[in-house]
């Protein structure tokens, strides 16, 4: 009869995958890795407040403090996901400048409403809008209802003045353009443009033309205004949420991390009274502490509530092991008498003396005491390269799901982004802005490439408006004039206008010469200096778990370039042949457009799939052979599992990479385990 300890030994290790933090509005919340009895107090707290915003519609801002490991990332997840009812949720991630936190605040809100909620079809701002009473009226419901082919300005003119005359009093800012634009958020047909307005992209004269509106939002202030105008006409809905989370990660003032933007930005909201608004706030108990007395004492006072993550003790560590256990007790046929079988309770008392300690600590000590069962007893170095590569293709995953076109991150976030990759692989000071003193700063960069003389410019705009286009060509032209750096790059995958415009003219001038060139982004490398950044900003706020260590950012940045992740990346394989050693002035840089480096084939290479096999086997020691053949079909479904079973059938007979221990037993009960020799 198969035992617990066959189970182990032919599964993967139920504690992999617990060392990063998610998003939570574009990540699945599993309920069956939950223990509800782990920070339950906390949960209530938080619901208590909401409560109370619901019912006197008064904002209120609650501050969640707790240890690196307390779980602060994972109870985000759990209040969005017990509170789902109650209110819309908005993750506001990292902002890579200060001075712009208002339109990245207004950013990151509309896109995360623009998502569905869990268990519905229509996101969180249609549902949030239909919420509004004005919409409930019969007039205005038919309006709506009306054939979209019979839609004409009268009707937009008719639902404006209807929505104005019903929210008069609540001072909406700029009441006839927003309200056009919500109007527009009804109709199938001007619904994502209405949305990128709305979130402040600078969209094209052909989109603006589309919603009957002269210009994107351009200011801070603008930004501002726009988003207290939810709360003005938000009392008959449910609130939003806006959930502040790894502040770690944000822009640095000269002297070091400065939570004052932030907390700027929250005393706002409270002293121009919005309406409707729950702003949570999660950090470090440490970062907490250092920072909290640099902040004015009148933000300190606008502070509703203050939770703790406590520490857990060893019964509630023993309930995250056994959430992680289970799904194997289930297959077998008598389950253990002990519900974290095979380990012992007694290993909670042996590693944790003090009888306290935190989530996280609990999860990687069930991944090591796992991993010593799957070697037979035995302690086996961990392989972290291997085991960052498997992260590396599960993030990368998320990436690719999360962004689908250039402009989804605004061209400040881009240059971030490309910023903190380029100090990565080129290990060399890369610096922001290039363009000084013009509102594009935040979109260039410039560094001093190793061994080859003068500065090197980057300029990155995915900006869909051609008139800001010839702005930014205008910027770039001064640049160049003032010496600011020897050569130029332009970084675009977006369209560059019509041949007769300014900004085309211009574009062709710079960037079409023998010294400065336009390189086209493709998709792939986004998603690579996108899943980089997530990884980077996970190390700077201490998220960054890789097996059971706690990974920093120079240990980051040594994996990246030790697993050489970044040698598919098109983008930063151009940009790295500029960082090489100098080549002979007979070799210009290039004259036209560089196209994008094709993306590697959907039907990846055999040595692929070898490679992704090395690493799962370094990482497991020993699985099902079967368990391996799902594996690897679930991470390459473009080729057949009849050609996987055959990759791991000769890898077993050639004793590269795996050998299968008992191969005369049925395929059902065969386990391989991984050739330490082979080390590829």
């Amino acid at each position: 009869m198969k035992s617990i300890i066959d189970v182990i030994k032919s599964e993967v290790n139920p504690f992999d995958k617990h060392g990063h933090a998610k998003n939570f509005t574009r990540a699945e919340f599993d309920p069956e890795h939950n223990v509800s009895s782990i920070h339950a107090d906390e949960l209530l707290e938080t619901e208590k407040v909401l409560d109370q915003v619901i019912a006197d519609g008064q904002s209120r801002t609650i501050v969640i403090k707790g240890a690196s490991g307390s779980g602060k990332t994972h109870f985000l997840s759990r209040v969005k996901q017990t509170l789902n009812q109650k209110a819309f949720f908005a993750y506001i991630e990292p902002y890579p400048q200060s001075d712009a936190i208002r339109k990245h605040i207004l950013r990151y809100t509309v896109d995360s409403l623009i998502l569905p909620p869990e268990g519905k079809q229509e996101s969180q701002l249609m549902l949030w809008l239909k919420g509004l009473s004005v919409f409930k009226e019969k007039n205005i419901t038919e309006l709506l209802t009306t054939d979209i082919g019979e839609l004409f300005l009268s009707q937009r003119k008719k639902f404006v003045k209807k929505l104005k005359d019903r929210y008069k009093h609540k001072g909406v800012y700029n009441a006839d353009l927003f309200f056009s634009v919500l109007y527009d958020l009804t109709n199938a047909e001007t619904y994502d443009a209405a949305c990128e307005w709305l979130k402040g992209d600078d969209i094209s004269e052909a989109a603006l033309k589309e919603l009957g509106l002269k210009e994107s939002i351009k200011s801070e202030n603008e930004a501002w205004k726009y988003l207290a105008n939810f709360g003005k006409i938000a009392d008959e809905t449910q609130p939003i949420v806006l959930c502040f989370d790894q502040l770690e990660s944000n822009a640095r003032a000269i002297e070091g991390l400065s939570l004052q933007p932030l907390f700027d930005v929250n005393s706002a909201i409270h002293n121009e009274a919005w309406r409707n608004f729950l702003i949570i706030i999660s950090l470090r108990s440490e970062t907490w502490e250092k920072n909290k007395r640099q902040l004015h004492a009148s933000d300190l006072a606008r502070i509703d509530a203050g939770i703790k993550l406590k520490s857990i003790n060893l019964d509630q560590a023993e309930d995250l092991w056994a959430s992680r256990l289970a799904p194997l007790h289930s297959k077998i046929p008598t389950r253990p008498k002990s519900r974290i079988a095979p380990l012992k309770h007694k290993n909670l008392v042996d590693r944790i003396p003090g009888g306290k300690t935190y989530p996280r600590q609990t999860l990687s000590l069930g991944w090591e005491l796992i991993n010593q069962i799957k070697c037979d007893g035995g302690t086996v170095e961990s392989d972290y390269i291997a085991l960052f590569k498997l992260l590396w293709r599960d993030e990368l995953r998320n990436t690719i799901a999360r962004i689908t076109k250039p402009n989804q991150k605004s061209s400040p976030e881009l240059v971030r982004m490309l910023q903190q990759v380029l100090s990565t692989l080129f290990e060399t000071n890369v610096r922001v802005p290039l363009l000084s003193r013009t509102k594009f700063s935040h979109y260039s960069l410039h560094f001093q490439p190793s061994q080859n003389p003068g500065n090197m410019g980057v300029v990155w705009t995915e900006d869909q408006n051609m008139t800001s286009f010839f702005h930014i060509m205008n910027a770039c032209q001064k640049a160049i004039e003032k010496n600011q750096c020897q050569r130029l790059y332009l970084l675009r995958a977006s369209k560059l206008g019509r041949p007769n415009t300014k900004g085309y003219k211009h574009y062709q001038k710079i960037f079409t010469g023998d010294r400065h060139a336009h390189i086209v982004v493709d998709m792939e490398s986004i998603h690579y200096i996108a899943t980089y950044y997530k990884l980077f900003n996970d190390s700077l706020a201490g998220d960054l778990v890789i097996g059971n260590k706690l990974i920093g950012l120079p240990e980051l940045q040594d994996l990246i370039r030790q697993s050489k992740v970044f040698e598919k990346c098109s983008l930063t394989s151009q940009l790295s042949g500029l960082n090489q050693k100098a080549k002979t002035k007979t070799v210009p840089p290039p004259k036209t457009v560089t196209p994008p480096i094709p993306p590697p084939s959907p039907t990846p290479k055999m040595e692929e799939i070898d490679e992704y096999i090395q690493d799962v086997m370094k990482t497991q020691h020993m699985l099902a052979r079967l368990t391996l053949i799902g594996k690897v079909s679930e991470e390459f479904k473009a080729i057949s599992r009849v050609q996987i079973e055959q990759k791991v059938q000769q890898l077993g007979k050639e004793e590269k990479i795996i050998k299968i221990i008992n191969p005369q037993a049925p395929i059902n009960e065969q386990l391989v385990c991984f050739v330490p020799s082979y080390n590829k």
